[in-house]
């Protein structure tokens, strides 16, 4: 759980979220934005659903927990379509969290836009349900040079390379669900890896007894997680 919640860093929670089947993402059409942005803290005249978005980004940028945590009710609903590719509802704290497990790794990190945020135009029914789509397509720049999780930076340190696209359900001010496509960095990769079991069993010369490799396979599993 860990691990799914890690692979979607840029995609926090909230608690009045809407059901799935009501805003299930489809084909969309952008509303060109405002103004021109290359950072969060850019000047720019966003309606409300922009702004709880860029401060979401922000607060990454500043490290700033209650920042991120304000973006959230208790719980949203996220579907990582680059890792477990289904959808989920998880708690907001657990995700601001993770966010600062990211950061701790990585703490020159700064989100920058290629796009957005901005809002989408609704196309999707008769636009009953209270809310918007607003998407960005980010990038992150800074390297790998804390610790985190009990992973050491690597000498010398590394510079990180990241980007994505999300798509944010915002209703009534607050992020109530996400749709996130991204790359991830090299931290992410080794602290998904060590979350992992082993690929294959370990080879016991001295036994052809299945259930000992099964031992040795599930052991080994059970030291990973831990």
């Amino acid at each position: 759980m860990r691990r799914q919640l890690l692979t979607i860093v840029y995609a926090v929670s909230a608690s009045a979220f809407l059901s799935p089947t009501h805003i299930r993402p489809k084909p969309f059409t952008m509303i060109s934005p405002k103004v021109s942005v290359t950072t969060p803290t850019a000047s720019h005249d966003g309606t409300p659903s922009e702004e709880v978005v860029r401060r979401y980004f922000e607060g990454v940028t500043q490290k700033d927990p209650v920042m991120l945590r304000s973006c959230f009710d208790d719980t949203a609903t996220i579907l990582d379509v680059c890792g477990s590719n289904s959808e989920r509802t998880v708690n907001s704290q657990d995700m601001v969290q993770r966010c600062m497990e990211f950061v701790g790794a990585h703490p020159d990190c700064s989100v920058r836009f290629h796009y957005g945020p901005c809002r989408q135009a609704r196309d999707d029914g008769d636009g009953s349900e209270e809310g918007e789509w607003v998407v960005a397509h980010w990038y992150e720049t800074g390297n790998w040079s804390g610790a985190s999780c009990g992973i050491p930076p690597p000498n010398p340190v590394q510079a990180m390379k990241c980007e994505g696209q999300t798509r944010f359900w915002v209703s009534n001010d607050k992020i109530q669900r996400l749709v996130v496509t991204r790359t991830f960095t090299d931290w992410e990769r080794e602290y998904q890896r060590r979350q992992s079991p082993p690929p294959f069993p370990e080879l016991d010369t001295n036994t052809n007894d299945d259930s000992s490799l099964k031992r040795k396979y599930d052991d080994g599993a059970k030291l990973k997680r831990e």
